[in-house]
């Protein structure tokens, strides 16, 4: 069984650096968040489509609504649900 790949940060920190260096953008989709900041995200498609890495913590470009936004991956993960 293959199940705690799909809830590893750091796995799926790996795999967002895979596809967008190789060029494909993610597309997400966040039911439900207790973050504040993710309001917007709630019950909203949008696309991962680029990343930054400062120290131990990776930035993630989101795309929607005609518009970029940054987030820390912890952030856009932790849904609190």
């Amino acid at each position: 069984m293959r199940s705690h790949l799909y809830n590893n940060l750091e796995a799926t920190k790996d795999i967002i650096i895979q596809q967008i260096d190789n060029g494909w953008p993610i597309p997400c989709l966040t039911l439900l968040h207790q973050h504040p900041s993710m309001e917007d995200y709630v019950w909203h498609w949008y696309i991962i489509n680029g990343y930054e890495q400062f120290d131990s913590t990776l930035m993630v470009k989101t795309v929607t609504y005609g518009t970029w936004r940054w987030f820390d991956l912890p952030t856009l993960w932790d849904t609190g649900k």
